[in-house]
């Protein structure tokens, strides 16, 4: 395993794949930050932290898409959010699995209101 070293511009453009396995480059200023290169080139920004007695891997998204200060910065923000008691990947996982607009609009064309107001209810909305 290599010494932690903050991850700069210049030491992930000049991380080379592994052809056989993945591997991963920490950073030395925030605990649990990495970069992992894999195989196939891809190089992701990854936190591993706890929250409660589990350990859990965040994926904070591809090298491109974020800068190593961006990723650092959204690291920060997870972690600090696990120490309240939060548990980032669970809220990432929630929130890609809510309801989209389009799907409650296609829902209330397709099913309508589950009840009609009667007379007084509409007299109390006004």
């Amino acid at each position: 395993m290599q010494a932690a070293q903050r991850l700069t511009k210049r030491i992930i453009d000049a991380a080379q794949s592994n052809p056989d396995k993945a591997y991963c480059i920490w950073d030395s200023d925030v605990k649990g930050f990495r970069l992992r290169v894999r195989p196939s080139g891809r190089k992701t920004f990854e936190l591993k932290y706890r929250a409660g007695r589990r350990q859990r891997l965040f994926v904070i998204g591809d090298y491109g898409a974020f800068t190593a200060e961006k990723a650092r910065k959204a690291a920060e923000d997870a972690k600090h959010n696990a120490s309240r008691g939060g548990d980032p990947q669970h809220e990432k996982v929630v929130h890609r699995n809510a309801a989209t607009v389009a799907e409650l609009i296609q829902l209330y064309l397709t099913e309508g209101r589950i009840d009609k107001p009667n007379k007084r209810e509409f007299l109390e909305v006004r």
